[in-house]
């Protein structure tokens, strides 16, 4: 079951430490707010500087598209795990502003870069350029555009491993309009570990008692060591070590 309705517009992004509704501290990085150029430096800096820094919470209704896909690359290359809203109106994380507890459009390939999943308030479009934009551009450059868009969006689908009907409805949405996904389509195609990192489930050895630990605790465990490991590695390439 889908649900068509119109996106709304939010406020400037914010990348920040998350912190509970409360105010107390949380494990991770926040994005709220719309995703604008800058944002990757200014995400990777954060996440890679913040040890422990392993959950991505997504409070955005959108934005730039080709900063999206930088950082959905390195949620995915750092193993991170995301959590998007699951219900509008109760926060999972402190924001600046309650409108932007949603993940539609750009945020969209943030979230399905996570290797571990979670949230049920997500909305997705044809991604695409400013109208400005487009018009600099003239017919034939708009067109060459247009098409980039649609095999970077096929591309970066396809990478993620999300199921192969969600590019064309994308790409079938007005840019102007939302499909608000289902809770029972996250379910089966999004929530929960991300494929091909299905062997973080289970296969631990044998703890100190003898018994070996559930699967949420086995996956949890291989899950960061995973992280700290592409963390330690993406900030040896950084420097130029590796």
């Amino acid at each position: 079951m889908l649900i068509v309705t119109l996106a709304t517009p939010a406020s400037a992004a914010d990348v920040r430490l998350a912190q509970s509704p409360a105010g107390a501290p949380l494990g991770g990085v926040v994005i709220e707010g719309s995703i604008a150029p800058g944002d990757f430096v200014e995400f990777a800096s954060l996440v890679l500087a913040t040890k422990g820094a392993n959950v991505v919470w997504l409070a955005s209704p959108g934005g730039n598209l080709s900063e999206a896909l930088r950082i959905g690359r390195l949620i995915r290359q750092l193993a991170l795990e995301v959590r998007a809203p699951i219900d509008r109106a109760h926060p999972l994380v402190y924001l600046q502003d309650a409108d932007n507890n949603t993940c539609a459009s750009a945020c969209f390939f943030l979230y399905v870069a996570g290797v571990n999943r979670q949230g049920s308030v997500l909305g997705i479009h044809r991604p695409t350029l400013p109208a400005d934009e487009y018009f600099a551009l003239g017919l034939d450059g708009s067109v060459a555009a247009h098409r980039r868009i649609e095999e970077a969006t096929v591309a970066y689908l396809d990478l993620m491993g999300a199921p192969a009907r969600y590019a064309p409805l994308m790409l079938a949405t007005s840019a102007s309009g939302m499909v608000w996904l289902s809770a029972e389509d996250i379910a089966s195609d999004f929530t929960g570990i991300a494929p091909g990192y299905t062997h973080l489930r289970g296969g631990c050895a044998t703890d100190v008692g003898g018994q070996n630990g559930t699967e949420p605790d086995c996956t949890s465990r291989k899950l960061a060591e995973l992280q700290e490991e592409r963390r330690q590695r993406t900030r040896r390439q950084l420097l130029g070590s590796d």
